[in-house]
Parts: structure tokens; C-alpha cells; sequence
């Protein structure tokens, strides 16, 4: 019983993590974009942050292991955000 209790606990706050670094990064995202143009990351987009396609998708689902301040403090400098809110 406790180990099922464990497992639901980790996994809420794996969840919790999750949602709170995609709700950061999709606010500045729409704060990002004008009406009838939604932002959608292109490679130019990729190359300025210097992440792939995939590690960004990644971190901003929060499924990425071992962000690294680095790449937040990139994707915080292109959309003109400090990086304590992405944190």
C-alpha cells in the first residue's frame, strides 16, 4: 500500500513540474504572439535558442532530463523575458 501511495505521490509531482514549466513557457508564448499570426518555431527559431526540434519540445512539455540553465536562459533571451520566469 505504501509503495502504490509513493508512486502516486511522485508521479503527482512529476505532473505538477510538467504543467508548471509548459504554462510558463506557453504564457510568454502568447504574450509573444499577434493576433492572427500564433507563434510556430521555425528553424531560425531552433538555431537562436541552439536546441534541436525535439529538446525543446522536450523541455517545454517538461519531459527533458537535465535542463540546463543555459538553454532556459537562451529560450528566455529570444522571447525578451528574464529568465526567472521560466524558473
Amino acid at each position: 500500500m505504501f509503495i502504490k501511495l509513493l508512486v502516486v505521490y511522485l508521479h503527482c509531482i512529476r505532473n505538477t513540474k510538467t504543467n508548471t514549466i509548459m504554462s510558463k513557457i506557453s504564457e510568454i508564448i502568447k504574450q509573444f504572439e499577434r493576433p492572427n499570426f500564433p507563434f510556430k518555431p521555425e528553424k531560425d527559431f531552433y538555431k537562436a535558442v541552439g536546441v534541436s526540434k525535439k529538446r525543446f519540445w522536450q523541455i517545454y512539455k517538461g519531459e527533458a532530463s537535465n535542463v540546463q540553465v543555459i538553454e532556459l536562459q537562451r529560450i528566455a533571451d529570444y522571447f525578451k523575458v528574464n529568465l526567472t520566469e521560466l524558473l
